[in-house]
């Protein structure tokens, strides 16, 4: 099993509805870290992922005001908890197309931090009992 990690730095801008500090427009450094597995036979070109391709995949998100982006609405506010599952809906989208049928790796974790000592992790393969 290989376990494969990148971190990616983006800038961005957003504004929560309703929220009384985070209402208005204002940005943040986030550090992104994505987490991808997979096995021998779901390897391509040997590799597990090409990492420059989750840096464009990520860097989709750099230097833009997240609330303009189409998947983020006033009932879905680009949150750091929405952008962690966007991200990782960008990734799986791009490993489903270019791996196809078969094995292929997974992403397993998305990690942003917002500042140090502040950050969200989405795992969507994780099962919890709240």
């Amino acid at each position: 099993m290989f376990e494969l990690n990148k971190t990616v730095n983006i800038s961005a801008a957003h504004r929560i509805p309703g929220h009384n500090t985070c209402g208005k427009t204002h940005g943040h450094s986030y550090k992104v870290t994505i987490k991808i597995i997979c096995n021998q036979n779901g390897l391509k070109n040997h590799m597990v992922l090409d990492f420059k391709d989750i840096k464009r995949l990520v860097k989709n998100f750099d230097h833009k005001n997240l609330n303009e982006l189409d998947f983020f609405k006033e009932d879905y506010p680009p949150t750091t908890e929405n952008l962690a599952k966007e991200i990782h809906s960008e990734i799986a989208h791009f490993i489903y197309h270019t791996y196809g049928a078969g094995e292929k790796p997974k992403c397993i974790q998305v990690k942003i931090a917002e500042e140090e000592g502040a950050e969200i992790i989405y795992n969507p393969y994780a099962e919890v009992n709240i």
